[in-house]
């Protein structure tokens, strides 16, 4: 009987061990305000076979607080196994958010004090189905206070559910192609991810309603320090949605908060460009669109952004990058300071 040559197995059974990370994060958005995040991150140890199958699974653990006295804490996880045929993404938070609203254009005043506080947790599992194809089912459960200064709960003229306590149980379905090098960073390789969700509302705090969004995501390797990334989606809502979760426009440059709406899509594209090992600068710019929104009181329903920025590598083996980026849009500029991609 011939005995085995271990040294055949050698590259499947040696085993990276995990990598941490832990930080103080400054954090800088128009949306949230100035502030800082103190978080955690352990990627989870692979033999080199799964690293050339399967992203590394991650916990992470993050509380921040910013200088409009907004604070949040969580945890999340996303694990990857069995040769990336199955995937899970789950997290569970509180949050407490000082926000800032456009006011409606019937309203005496430019912006409104929106507070919005609550628990979320959300929890998805798909498998792949052929190919790079997953098929999957997600969870979400939603206990949401809010409060809109000069705004009546009953004031249907909005369009969205304004009461102060609204809880949601939302069940769906997902599918997602995902070819990417990397989750976090990808230099090539292409995504897409669509989500369907009905959401049920505890009686007497409002109606059902549905939740519906799309986005594809494009990497290419240019040469071996530039890569060109683009991205496109789009979310719609049916039914009396709560505020809280409308539709947004995902760019940069102004308030999340400015557009708030029924529907929306945008498109964006990034170049990026590693002048050395872990430095780079990005230069990005995108359009954007949203109809029946809660303020109509902006010049209208489209928005441009346009902005550069610079990168520091703070991980290597997963590509993790601190961002500071400076972006301009129609009416506002604004300052990011975060970690990873904004996409």
């Amino acid at each position: 009987v011939p005995v085995p040559d271990l040294r055949d197995d050698e590259e499947k059974i040696s085993y990276q061990r995990g990598d941490v990370v832990v930080v103080p994060i400054p954090i800088s958005s128009p949306t949230f305000g100035t502030g800082l995040v103190l978080g955690s991150a352990y990627f989870y140890g692979q033999t080199e076979e799964q690293k050339k199958v399967q992203p590394a699974s991650v916990t992470g653990i993050a509380g921040s607080y910013t200088d409009n006295e907004s604070y949040a804490y969580g945890i999340g996880h996303q694990s990857y196994w069995d040769e990336n045929r199955w995937r899970f993404n789950g997290s569970v938070g509180y949050g407490d958010f000082k926000l800032s609203l456009l006011a409606p254009e019937e309203s005496e005043q430019s912006r409104l004090n929106w507070v919005v506080k609550g628990t979320v947790l959300n929890a998805s599992v798909s498998r792949r189905i052929i190919g790079k194809w997953y098929l999957g089912g997600l969870l979400r459960y939603l206990e949401v206070d809010q409060s809109i200064e000069s705004i009546d709960e009953g004031d249907e003229s909005v369009g969205f559910n304004l009461g102060d306590g609204i809880r949601v149980a939302g069940l769906g379905a997902l599918i997602e192609y995902d070819n990417r090098d990397n989750p976090f960073n990808s230099y090539s390789g292409n995504s897409f991810k669509s989500e369907a969700v009905f959401n049920y509302t505890d009686e007497g705090s409002g109606e059902d309603y549905q939740t519906y969004s799309a986005a594809y995501r494009s990497y290419h390797s240019l040469s071996d320090d530039l890569v060109l990334a683009w991205e496109i989606e789009g979310c719609t809502r049916s039914g009396e949605t709560p505020l809280w979760n409308a539709c947004t426009v995902g760019l940069r440059g102004f308030a999340t908060t400015d557009y708030l709406g029924e529907s929306s899509a945008s498109t964006q594209a990034e170049a990026r460009w590693r002048f050395s090992r872990r430095w780079g600068v990005v230069a990005f710019a995108g359009v954007g669109y949203s109809e029946g929104l809660f303020s109509e009181a902006g010049e209208g329903d489209r928005v441009t952004s346009y902005g550069v920025g610079g990168r520091f590598m703070v991980l290597e083996s997963q590509r993790i990058n601190m961002r500071l980026d400076f972006a301009w849009s129609d009416n506002s500029e604004a300052v990011y300071l975060s970690v990873t991609e904004a996409f």
